[in-house]
């Protein structure tokens, strides 16, 4: 004898599965990975340290720029 399945249960589940598959093909699409998120990171901090401090002109309380 056959199992028996709810079927509103059993589509339910087929759904979330679609869902889940949607949703991974586009993370991997649009996504950046662990390393390039720590790459990208790396690249901001090391020009971060070569910026350079404008001096304050006279009355201006930002620093010269603007």
């Amino acid at each position: 004898m056959a199992e028996i399945v709810n079927l509103r249960t059993f589509a339910k589940k087929k759904r979330r599965q679609a869902k889940a598959a949607k949703s991974a093909r586009n993370r991997a699409a649009s996504g950046r990975s662990k390393a390039a998120r720590a790459a990208l990171e790396r690249q901001n901090d090391a020009l971060d340290g070569k910026k350079r401090n404008r001096p304050a002109a006279p009355g201006d309380d930002e620093g010269g720029r603007g």
